[in-house]
């Protein structure tokens, strides 16, 4: 299965503009309760179908967990996107797009795992486009939230890391990376603190 160039720019656009789009609408719902914005995520799944935007913020955080009834602040409930409380506007174009382009009575598994790697760089394509373009901030604004990938359906796991290497700023995505360590500086921790402080 070949993706042309032009397909390519077509899910690249697509993806910049829901992104864009998905991260205004959570921005502006994360401020306008007062609500401090510390994480980013576009959520896909293994056949391609899937795309969302999320965002979640320490105070939302801090309801999950509550929820859940969560005391050891689990880093599970911090970086798994299907939780949080933030969603964004999802007009579901790309995923038409896709829909209509690739899929047919004779798409089956093999050419799915095909389309699914040459779909991935194009999103991080997308992501790193969009902040680019300022869509996350600039400055202190953006080294306060980190943005990646993620498997909803647990494909690839390694796929946030590999995302968040690719549109993060150095510093922010070695803390990330670092998430899950209890023995080292992470970002769990960083967020902990902040939630200990509300």
């Amino acid at each position: 299965m070949i993706i042309t160039k032009e397909i390519e720019n077509t899910i690249h656009d697509l993806a910049v503009k829901q992104i864009t789009a998905d991260f205004a609408a959570i921005k502006e719902n994360a401020h306008s309760n007062h609500e401090q914005l510390y994480a980013f995520a576009t959520g896909i799944v293994a056949d391609v179908t899937g795309f969302f935007s999320v965002g979640n913020t320490v105070e939302s955080l801090k309801r999950i967990l509550e929820k859940y009834e969560e005391k050891d602040f689990h880093a599970s409930y911090f970086w798994w996107i299907s939780n949080w409380e933030y969603k964004g506007i999802n007009d579901n174009a790309l995923f038409n797009f896709l829909d209509q382009t690739f899929y047919s009575d004779d798409f089956n598994w093999e050419k799915m795992d095909i389309l699914r790697k040459a779909y991935e760089p194009i999103l991080i394509k997308a992501l790193k486009t969009c902040d680019k373009n300022g869509v996350f901030g600039i400055g202190k604004e953006r080294e306060n939230i980190v943005i990646y990938i993620q498997y909803v359906d647990s494909c690839d796991e390694n796929f946030d890391d590999i995302s968040s290497e690719q549109v993060n700023p150095k510093n922010i995505h070695l803390l990330f990376k670092e998430r899950w360590n209890d023995k080292q500086e992470n970002l769990t921790k960083i967020i902990t603190q902040k939630l200990k402080a509300l």
